[in-house]
């Protein structure tokens, strides 16, 4: 399905009980993937971006009715693109949904406040943008993930 720039377009509707296969809303999301046209993607890597899908998830219920495993969102590998960047690969062994991150140790800011994680997925980018130089085995000493389900506990 093709949509145009600030235009909608419905692209399904329907009944989603069967595709639950018995299990309740509380224990189900939607996950979208919008990928960008060629043009599009061409414009983003001709300006050192690479093109990668727009992913959004949808709970079917409320988040504070959702059933969530305790998941271990976890730091898989991190790479300096300055002397006071970096970009972190994470992943998660089960679904953590709104998934932060924090470093006490070094002031500064990350890209997502809010990543969504699938358990056995391919790990997700994150960028870290300190207010000062570090090292790399400061960042992954100090980086901590929480989880919305971590703040139940």
């Amino acid at each position: 399905v093709r949509v145009g720039a600030s235009t909608a377009v419905r692209v399904w509707t329907g009944d989603v009980a069967p595709m639950l296969a018995g299990a309740t809303p509380a224990q189900a999301f939607v996950r979208l993937r919008l990928h960008s046209d060629a043009d599009a993607a061409k414009a983003m890597a001709a300006a050192g971006q690479p093109p990668s899908p727009l992913v959004s998830f949808y709970w079917l219920s409320p988040l504070r009715d959702a059933t969530l495993a305790i998941a271990a969102p976890r730091l898989v590998s991190v790479e300096r693109t300055s002397d006071s960047a970096a970009v972190l690969r994470v992943a998660s062994n089960a679904t953590a949904a709104l998934v932060s991150a924090h470093c006490e140790a070094i002031p500064g800011s990350f890209s997502d406040g809010a990543l969504t994680l699938l358990g056995g997925a391919s790990p997700l980018s994150m960028y870290f943008e300190a207010d000062r130089p570090f090292e790399l085995a400061e960042l992954r000493e100090c980086v901590r993930f929480r989880s919305l389900r971590d703040t139940w506990d």
